[in-house]
């Protein structure tokens, strides 16, 4: 089992949006010629507006800090909560309406043609195994306390990525970490 690649995601340059509403830092992502398979990030949201549209991707987005967004688009409107991941089409026009002020949330954007993703919050005291596997990404995001990912320890803000590896992780009592598996749909089974 090989030492996960720790990020820091406080040390990740911040990229202001278009629009003026919020900042992204892009965590890690699996460039193609001709943009992206998946793709993880935080976007801190301070003011409300519009979504960068992924034609042909889609999102999950997951709300860390802060009391929640709603998300609007022609055909839907959702309350996403604190800790409760949401998943949805890139290619919606998507408007956002802060609940109680600014939020921070945990972006995966993959293409589902090729990446099955799942993503979950992990309430401590739990620990967990997972044989290696080919065409498999985790990444192990301590939201809350200090968590740790293949005997690494991960300090609040930082997210481990492990590919093509076994993964094991702990989450103590009272803390949290959000967990994503990218699994590559063309990988041998």
């Amino acid at each position: 089992m090989r030492d996960p690649k720790i990020i820091d995601t406080l040390r990740i340059a911040a990229v202001p949006w278009k629009n003026g509403g919020g900042i992204t830092r892009e965590i890690s992502q699996a460039k193609t010629s001709n943009g992206f398979t998946w793709r993880l990030s935080i976007a801190d949201v301070s003011a409300e507006g519009a979504f960068s549209s992924f034609p042909g991707m889609s999102r999950i987005l997951t709300v860390i800090e802060g009391r929640g967004l709603q998300l609007q688009s022609p055909s839907m409107t959702h309350d996403v909560p604190l800790f409760a991941p949401f998943s949805f089409s890139g290619d919606l026009d998507i408007h956002s309406l802060l609940s109680n002020g600014a939020i921070r949330d945990f972006n995966v954007i993959f293409d589902p043609g090729q990446i099955n993703a799942e993503v979950r919050v992990v309430n401590g005291p739990t620990h967990d195994s997972i044989g290696a596997s080919e065409g498999i990404v985790y990444a192990i995001f301590a939201i809350q306390g200090a968590s740790n990912c293949n005997g690494t320890i991960l300090k609040q803000g930082s997210c481990a990525l492990v590919k093509n590896d076994a993964l094991r992780f702990t989450v103590p009592k009272k803390n949290k970490a959000l967990y994503v598996q990218l699994s590559n749909l063309s990988a041998p089974a």
